[in-house]
């Protein structure tokens, strides 16, 4: 259980395991494998072809790949504990590597373990450790040594580790570069060229103007060797900017699946020149980094002044949906936002879903649990804008995705997938229609056109 407390260890729920429909061989394996503790290869061959096509499906840029392929390759040539780790199947699942279960050990006792030690004998003391929190006369309660899981649950629970040292590594090397008018990688080039090509649309946002939060959308014009060239149109407070002003940006590009991947970057001003009445030309030093999201929408933070109501019901199971493109006919709602004791957030808004925060006072808390997690919900949605600007109201049908449940924190994050939408009319009538894999354009058209991204 001490485990649970490290950063090193990979948690993840039992049901990534007994929930293998597919996989009867993976269930099996679990079910037979309760209080083992089991040695695994995480740099085998099987495993680097897997975490390799993973990779590079969810992120866009090679640089991910590549410095993939250098950990795994480094880790190949070096010591053993670098190639093994450990899968534990306790009350709650665990994995880790053996270079990092002594590294931790180590810094909280320097004379742990031999400097030299190998893996089967770091095994071998890390299933002491355990046996000594065994009580006395408690045999049954002491963790055995495992068999080797089938290969399809090796290859995904050592992708978790080697992406998750990716990840790291890819972190430190953005934090370590300069500012951003040094330039950028190859790879990171790449990604800019690639919404050069797409004709993207960048959103920008002058962080030092605390007056507005007017997003900014331009097009790349050029781009040369150490900067950018952005036309913007008239209007647009960017083309106001001065000389070194810092600016936010973020755009999206595509795959030929049409997956979006959405690239956050910070930058600065180099020069505006006014072209004409129409636009002006904006010269922007190349970002140090991009922040990639690999993501179907771009999730936005909603700033609670643009929520004017937002009503939460749950139908009964039986209920008759067809009913429902009449407002008077909906159950009453069991969440509401504004509401007096500011029990209830909505965290994040995109066209495909949104993120509800739920504090435990809230009577909304008690309903999501996973129990409930498979019905279907409700939503009245009504968002205010600029004064210029109508209203957006819609009935939505949700689903629930995801349940999170932080009990220190006496919260739970709800989120929610939308399936079906209709604009309200007249207060009183929707027309529900199927929500595609683009989401609901008029949250989309909604965001940009009220300055809500950030």
């Amino acid at each position: 259980m001490n485990l649970n407390n490290h950063d090193y260890v990979l948690k993840f729920e039992s049901n990534i395991i007994e929930n293998s429909h597919k996989d009867l061989a993976v269930r099996d394996w679990y079910f037979r494998s309760l209080g083992t503790a089991t040695l695994m290869e995480f740099a085998s061959r099987p495993v680097f072809e897997f975490t390799s096509r993973l990779v590079e499906a969810k992120y866009k840029t090679p640089f991910i790949l590549k410095l993939f392929k250098n950990i795994f390759d480094k880790a190949v040539h070096g010591p053993a504990l670098g190639r093994f780790g450990v899968l534990v199947i306790g009350d709650i699942p665990k994995a880790f590597g053996l270079e990092e279960y002594r590294t931790a050990a180590m810094a909280v006792q320097p004379q742990a373990f031999p400097p030299d030690i190998g893996v089967l004998e770091l095994f071998r003391e890390m299933l002491e450790r355990f046996d000594g929190h065994c009580p006395d006369g408690c045999c049954e309660a002491r963790f055995r040594m495992g068999v080797e899981p089938p290969q399809s649950l090796v290859n995904r629970i050592a992708a978790m580790y080697w992406l998750r040292k990716t990840l790291e590594a890819a972190k430190a090397i953005q934090q370590r570069k300069a500012v951003p008018s040094r330039g950028l990688l190859v790879e990171e080039r790449t990604v800019l060229e690639s919404a050069f090509k797409q004709k993207s649309i960048l959103y920008f946002r002058l962080m030092d103007a605390l007056d507005t939060t007017a997003i900014n959308p331009c097009y790349i014009k050029a781009i040369k060797e150490d900067f950018m060239v952005l036309q913007s149109p008239s209007g647009n407070r960017l083309n106001e900017a001065a000389c070194g002003q810092e600016v936010h940006g973020y755009f999206a590009i595509t795959d030929r699946k049409q997956k979006s991947t959405y690239c956050d970057f910070g930058t600065n001003v180099l020069g505006v020149r006014a072209v004409d009445a129409n636009y002006a030309l904006v010269e922007l030093a190349f970002p140090a980094a991009f922040a990639l999201t690999r993501r179907t929408h771009k999730r936005l933070p909603l700033d609670p002044s643009h929520l004017a109501s937002f009503e939460l019901s749950s139908p009964n199971l039986g209920a008759d949906w067809s009913e429902f493109s009449a407002l008077k006919h909906w159950p009453a709602p069991f969440c509401i936002i504004p509401d007096g004791a500011s029990q209830c957030h909505i965290r994040d808004l995109s066209a495909g879903g949104l993120m509800l925060e739920i504090n435990e006072e809230a009577p909304a808390y008690t309903y999501f649990v996973e129990g409930n997690k498979d019905y279907p919900l409700l939503a009245f949605l009504h968002l205010t804008g600029q004064v210029n600007l109508p209203d957006l109201k819609l009935g939505l049908r949700l689903e629930t995705k995801s349940i999170r449940d932080f009990s220190q924190l006496h919260k739970k994050y709800v989120g929610f997938q939308f399936t079906e939408a209709g604009e309200v009319r007249r207060d009183k009538l929707v027309r529900f229609t199927t929500v595609g894999k683009d989401g609901i354009f008029l949250i989309n058209d909604w965001i940009f056109r009220n300055t809500i991204g950030h």
